[in-house]
């Protein structure tokens, strides 16, 4: 029954117990020797860090690091490499370590997004102890988090009223968080759940806590940040849909949760993690209020102006990339397509790229990459565009080849690469290409070949031989009208 009850309260609260957007804590009673982290069933586990408080990096040679059916041979989540095992039964990753490890806690990551590792059980060896287990969903372990989630707010909230002396919103988002944290105490302690009132104590605790950081001094509110987009990360969940009014407090709350990604890196918040934070915005109208929320807010948490407007694109959030760095990107396709030249192999423009150059004639503005297509002589597109990398590396090219049968591609001495995608002839008057949601499918021939050339900014590159019926092909009827996608949704224009 109390499975039962903590299960019904991760439902309920689904962003707060997770570890792929803040780091599992586990205090460890004594030097640690081995530590195995397991989920049951058909799952998989997704390690990306694992830490030892209080103890440097561990030197090569002092530990190992096995799991069950990995996928990726070459991790080792000890120095910041996932380890993420297969969607196997009962799987499992293990650290072993050499000489015992004496360390304050075992500190665990998980790769964000939908395909993090979610409950597990933690089982840890410790020198002069049994071996004990650490269940993510035990009712005892979460009530444990909830009071940790609970002083933070608390230290939280109690630094903002020293920020904002007199003003009554820290206060508001005290009694916000004591009422939330009670509730989710007493559903833990075997009192009535009520997943929709807890929901409502949810938000109502984030309005409060938004409140409070809007009313704070810029530099006090990006002295903050950290500790307060943890805490909304937390309380987000897992849909910013699922507040229906007002949906500004969900969109405000999502961009300053996804913000203190954004600042350090002053690159780019993956899809992955966007979904983990809250979800994206579902519609053109959503996406519109969350870029509007989130620019309003990067000036005033140090973003600098370069890298603004930052927009929802294919990839996650960023800044412009494309349309002001265009002398490099067009230097760079044009360096890709004369070396593919220089093989006898003929390209194009494809997909965003061809679209921006037809539609707009320029690049799209939320578009963050450049995607070019090469002829390939045979039927036999793998082989083909192994051939391709393995010419191009031998011009001195970083090429890599994607599983997926597309290649990354970078001239010697620059640091951005191009998408080249393959053109694969068939014998029955079409040619494959990979088109929705990266799955290859047979093309009209004549939409494609013999390839032609099209202008784009003052330069001049190969293109579909019909390039307004293939991005029909590939896009609908209504590919003049702009549409935005984030990941693989699509959300309007």
């Amino acid at each position: 029954m109390k499975k039962a009850r903590a299960a019904a309260l991760l439902e309920a609260l689904p962003g707060l117990m997770t570890f792929d957007l803040e780091p599992l804590r586990i205090p460890l009673p004594a030097p640690l020797r081995e530590a195995q982290v397991a989920a049951t069933g058909m799952s998989r586990v997704a390690l990306v860090k694992v830490a030892l408080e209080g103890v440097p990096r561990p030197p090569e040679g002092s530990y190992a690091v096995t799991a069950s059916h990995v996928t990726n041979m070459a991790g080792d989540p000890l120095r910041g490499r996932e380890v993420a095992t297969g969607w196997v039964r009962d799987p499992w990753v293990r650290l072993r370590f050499a000489e015992p490890a004496a360390a304050a806690a075992l500190l665990l990551h998980s790769r964000p997004g939908r395909r993090g590792t979610r409950a597990v059980r933690i089982t840890l060896d410790c020198a002069g102890t049994e071996p004990f287990d650490v269940a993510t969903d035990d009712p005892a372990w979460l009530a444990g988090r909830v009071a940790a989630l609970r002083a933070a707010a608390e230290d939280l909230v109690l630094a903002l009223a020293e920020e904002l002396p007199g003003h009554p919103a820290p206060a508001q988002a005290l009694l916000a968080a004591t009422r939330l944290f009670r509730g989710i105490g007493a559903a833990l302690a075997g009192g009535p759940l009520d997943a929709a009132a807890l929901r409502d104590l949810r938000w109502e605790a984030m309005a409060a806590l938004l409140a409070a950081l809007r009313a704070l001094p810029p530099e006090a509110r990006r002295a903050r940040l950290p500790a307060a987009a943890a805490l909304l990360r937390a309380l987000m969940g897992r849909d910013v849909t699922e507040v229906p009014d007002p949906p500004e407090l969900a969109l405000g709350a999502l961009a300053f949760a996804v913000l203190d990604d954004f600042l350090p890196a002053a690159a780019r918040v993956p899809v992955e993690r966007l979904r983990a934070c809250g979800g994206i915005p579902p519609d053109a109208a959503a996406v519109a209020a969350f870029e509007q929320a989130v620019n309003a807010e990067f000036p005033a948490l140090g973003g600098r102006p370069e890298q603004m407007p930052l927009m929802l694109r294919v990839h996650g959030l960023s800044g412009p990339f494309l349309a002001p760095n265009a002398p490099m990107v067009l230097a760079v396709m044009g360096e890709v397509q004369a070396a593919l030249d220089s093989l006898g192999h003929r390209s194009a423009l494809c997909y965003g790229t061809l679209l921006g150059a037809v539609r707009e004639g320029d690049f799209i503005a939320h578009d963050d990459d450049v995607d070019l297509a090469v002829e390939l002589p045979a039927a036999d597109g793998a082989a083909g565009m192994a051939a391709v990398v393995e010419g191009l590396q031998g011009l001195g090219f970083h090429a890599r080849l994607d599983p997926r049968l597309f290649a990354q591609v970078r001239p010697p001495g620059r640091r951005f690469a191009v998408d080249l995608f393959p053109i694969i002839p068939l014998d029955d008057g079409q040619v494959a290409m990979l088109m929705e949601g990266m799955r290859i499918r047979p093309v009209r021939r004549e939409l494609v070949l013999p390839l032609g050339r099209i202008a784009f900014r003052g330069m001049e590159f190969g293109a579909p031989a019909r390039p307004e019926d293939f991005l029909a092909d590939r896009y609908g009827p209504g590919w003049r009208v702009p549409q935005r996608k984030v990941g693989h949704q699509m959300v309007g224009g």
